[in-house]
């Protein structure tokens, strides 16, 4: 992204630019200076060594500290995920690439058959240069009559074949004439060839036209690369028309119609005199006969120079501005030791002065009952599950309440996963509902995602007599039978007690799925409270303890074997607390890499450790109490969502290591990150 972005940036000013050019000889200049700088400087950036990345500027709320912790109970399986971007009936399920991975093998794959082009016209090219003639004695004569100042016999090769006069050739590039030419032309016609392929052999356009192919393929997507490339042709072959014509322009200008008709092609990678595409000729001829009477046909050092370091400064800007992200996933995936970064991820409006209770209940239904995103309130719930408890086959689910703060997703997860080995494809069954509430400072939007995996007329299906909190995992073969239904929903706005509509579709035969979200405000006592009333709660009760600010120093170790019989599951994120000295004991049988050292500090959400991208860190203490709690905040591989992350807190010490388990990735060993509490200040 970032090598595509300042291609697209450097090609769009070059292209600017020489829209106040005028001079043809300088416009080619600065449109060859151009392709070069987007074929060389877009990739400086990836180059670059990483950098420490600054904290955003939003502010984090202080108060988000002082809601009172709580738990979430989960009905034991063998394992929770989460999901995303599920297609329909997929079994086994694949996951699809992203864009902008299909993006990138698209780039990859057309400039890789851009190459094969290159190479087939360069083999071509080297053939019918193998076959060209020298200039035999009364060849040479008839064109020693016509030779212009600086150019030899030598330079020119002769072709049999019909084609307009070139220079073609990237090490020694050489003038070719048809035979022909020389009969039918008079010495001051063959001279105005002589002198234009001349002024194409001094600037080495021929060289020049393979490094631009070059860097046309590799950009084959940016139309300004190709638009700059053709703006160079052009101004070479008016400096070029200069160069063999001052005076007759007319006359020459006759003689080039005549030559693209004799010779309407031109060779791939060759610097031709006539082209038989009659919008370039006219333009020619019209840049031409509009020339001054005096032109010089060169640049002069300064303005070559001053075109190359404005071109080289402003993409090297880029480069170290890295447009495009600061590849801190990079640099994750490959394991590089990275600089500590500071993230926030508190939202618009984020409050710790209430929280969202999030009820769940599933309908399976003959006929639909609800439209997918709709808004009900109690009235129009009530009608809905009248009309439901009146038809036979119609069936009600209730999946356990969840709580969250504003600003901030959760989830519910009864799902089995199958076996796989590493590198292999997770498939799940069961449940996965997300919910993500947000929190504008008056009202309450919310996105609603679910995920059902089941098996028809087996487990999980919904016409299944077990309670789905118990369901057994699918066994052998109906593993391949395994049907996946997906729902999304949103609303802009929701009221306390309404419920939000999301639609799973015909999930059996003549059966209809309809997952019904219920959003109730309440305090951090528990207590039902109004949505307008929710800014004017205080800040802390009666006897609640104030928070003071405290800083903790960390060590990160992360852990590629984190065996269950060597840590004991405390809670759905922390997997261990130890004393330094267990820990000595307990790390020789795990392993681990050495993270280095942070500095947490209470108030903000960091992330320490970016070869842990998907895990924050954030510490508090209240007055009077001698330990700290530190926050753990984990993000599943599969949710990109910023508010996602499920917090859980434990009291701790200096002194103690706490080993928490990171969000499973696909098959494999689990990994851990231990957390070294060295010091609070």
């Amino acid at each position: 992204m970032n090598v595509a972005l300042h291609a697209v940036l450097l090609s769009a000013a070059a292209s600017l630019a020489l829209v106040f050019v005028r001079k043809p000889a300088r416009r080619g200049v600065l449109a060859l200076a151009a392709v070069i700088s987007v074929g060389v400087l877009p990739w400086v950036s990836p180059l670059l060594p990483g950098r420490e990345a600054k904290a955003p500027a939003e502010v984090v709320s202080p108060a988000s500290a002082d809601l009172a912790a709580w738990k979430v109970f989960t009905i034991p399986v063998d394992d929770t995920t989460a999901y995303e971007g599920l297609a329909e009936n997929a079994a086994p399920l694949v996951a699809l690439p992203s864009a902008r991975t299909l993006a990138a093998w698209a780039w990859l794959g057309g400039t890789c058959l851009g190459l094969v082009a290159i190479a087939g016209s360069l083999a071509r090219l080297g053939r019918w240069r193998a076959a060209l003639e020298k200039p035999h004695p009364s060849q040479a004569e008839v064109l020693g009559d016509a030779l212009p100042p600086g150019l030899a016999v030598e330079d020119i090769l002769l072709s049999k074949e019909a084609g307009s006069p070139c220079v073609a050739g990237f090490r020694r590039p050489l003038m070719v004439l048809p035979e022909s030419l020389l009969g039918s032309c008079s010495t001051r016609e063959l001279g105005w060839v002589l002198r234009h392929e001349q002024g194409h052999l001094e600037g080495k356009d021929s060289r020049w036209m393979v490094l631009m192919a070059l860097v046309r393929v590799v950009f084959w997507w940016n139309p300004l690369v190709h638009h700059l490339a053709k703006r160079w042709a052009a101004a070479r072959e008016e400096v070029c028309d200069l160069h063999a014509e001052a005076s007759e322009r007319s006359a020459y200008s006759v003689f080039l119609v005549r030559m693209a008709a004799a010779y309407p092609g031109g060779r791939m990678l060759a610097a031709a005199m006539a082209s038989g595409v009659k919008r370039r000729l006219r333009r020619r001829i019209v840049s031409l006969l509009n020339a001054p009477a005096s032109i010089d046909a060169g640049t002069g050092p300064w303005f070559a120079s001053a075109s190359v370091v404005v071109l080289l400064a402003c993409g090297v800007c880029a480069s170290c501005v890295r447009i495009g992200g600061d590849g801190s996933s990079e640099a994750a995936a490959t394991g590089a030791s990275p600089s500590p970064e500071v993230r926030t991820t508190a939202g618009k409006g984020d409050t710790a002065r209430f929280q969202l209770k999030i009820s769940h209940m599933v309908l399976f239904t003959t006929e639909p009952l609800a439209e997918n995103g709709k808004v009900l309130g109690s009235a129009g719930y009530g009608e809905v599950m009248r009309k439901a408890a009146g038809t036979k086959g119609n069936r009600l689910i209730n999946f356990p309440a969840i709580t969250t703060r504003p600003n901030e997703s959760g989830s519910i997860d009864m799902t089995h996963e199958k076996p796989v080995r590493q590198g292999q494809e997770r498939v799940i069954a069961g449940w996965n509902l997300r919910i993500t509430p947000r929190w504008d400072g008056k009202t309450v939007s919310v996105r609603s995602g679910v995920r059902y995996g089941f098996v028809p007329n087996g487990r999980y299906a919904p016409t299944s007599e077990v309670t789905s909190y118990y369901e057994e995992s699918p066994r052998g073969r109906e593993w391949n039978r395994l049907v996946v239904k997906q729902g999304n929903a949103e609303a802009n706005k929701i009221r306390e007690g309404e419920f939000l509509v999301t639609t799973l579709g015909e999930v059996g035969s003549g059966l209809y799925g309809t997952i019904f979200t219920k959003i109730e405000p309440i305090d951090r006592g528990g207590l039902p409270i109004a949505l307008k009333d929710a800014p004017h709660l205080p800040d802390r009760y009666p006897g609640e303890k104030e928070e003071v600010p405290v800083s903790v120093r960390v060590r990160g170790i992360l852990l590629e074997n984190l065996e269950d019989g060597e840590v004991s599951h405390i809670a759905p994120s922390f997997r261990g607390i130890f004393t330094k000295d267990q820990w000595k004991r307990v790390q020789a049988g795990m392993g681990g890499k050495e993270l280095g050292e942070f500095t947490l500090e209470s108030g903000r959400e960091m992330q320490p450790w970016e070869a842990a991208p998907r895990v924050k860190l954030k510490v508090r203490r209240l007055k009077g109490e001698s330990r700290f709690e530190l926050w753990s905040g984990l993000l599943s591989p599969t949710n990109r969502d910023p508010y996602s992350y499920q917090w859980q807190a434990m009291a701790c010490e200096p002194g103690w290591v706490v080993v928490m388990e990171l969000p499973a990735t696909g098959g494999g060993k689990r990994r851990g990150l231990a957390v070294v509490l060295e010091e609070m200040k």
